[in-house]
């Protein structure tokens, strides 16, 4: 199972960590994990680019964790963030079995162990 956490403080998105794998197939062939890759690393690569002096993060195989500081937050890591946690959240919705997701520090916001669309409607509105 691939276990994802978001993290905030005072509303604003600060990071994430992901650790696991799927399962659902064979390595290399696993579409579950290239989803949830393709939008954490898209992150990373997204908050690279707009924090040059750099910030926390660790990146090995089935592991991906990325810590913002309060100084380093702006309009475009912010939306690097949210736009990160609503994918994943609906590739969450699509494959339950296969991925936790949790958010960490969001008073207005339930975990729980599985999520219904709704669930994902007022996330965005959180968000917004």
């Amino acid at each position: 199972m691939i276990t994802i956490k978001f993290s905030f403080r005072d509303k604003k998105p600060l990071g994430f960590e992901s650790a696991g794998h799927s399962g659902s197939a064979e390595a290399g062939q696993d579409i579950i994990c290239a989803a949830i890759s393709a939008v954490l690393q898209g992150a990373l690569l997204g908050l690279v680019h707009y924090l040059p002096q750099g910030f926390d993060y660790t990146l090995e195989s089935g592991y991906l964790h990325c810590r913002l500081e309060d100084q380093d937050l702006s309009e475009a890591t912010e939306a690097i963030l949210k736009t990160a946690i609503l994918a994943v959240l609906n590739i969450a919705l699509q494959y339950p079995e296969y991925i936790s997701f949790s958010i960490q520090g969001l008073a207005d916001w339930p975990n729980k162990p599985d999520y219904s669309k709704k669930d994902y409607e007022k996330l965005s509105s959180i968000l917004m």
